[in-house]
């Protein structure tokens, strides 16, 4: 509990918000994430360029559709939806965005 502390008080952290331990590097804590998000359909997930294989093998056991950063710059809005066939605002959104 003592270390929980340190952590809240180091990153200003309120007491209603969590600190979660997740195991040793990014990997542990996405995969604690993705289990906690309990996700029944497979997402739209965006990568940056370095992404660790690690993690998006995580990911693609979701049956994720991954997309690296700089994948949709080249291609039209069309093209954009037909890839991603998603209603999603939020897709919709990054659809136009890029």
């Amino acid at each position: 509990q003592e270390a929980r502390e340190i952590i809240r008080n180091a990153v200003n952290a309120s007491e209603d918000d969590a600190v979660i331990f997740c195991g040793h590097g990014c990997t542990d804590a996405l995969n604690k994430l993705i289990w906690a998000l309990d996700i029944r359909e497979p997402p739209v997930v965006f990568t940056g360029h370095s992404e660790h294989h690690d993690n998006l093998n995580l990911w693609q056991k979701t049956g994720a559709k991954c997309f690296q950063s700089g994948y949709f710059d080249s291609i039209s809005k069309q093209r954009k939806r037909m890839l991603l066939k998603q209603e999603d605002i939020e897709v919709e959104t990054l659809v136009n965005q890029n």
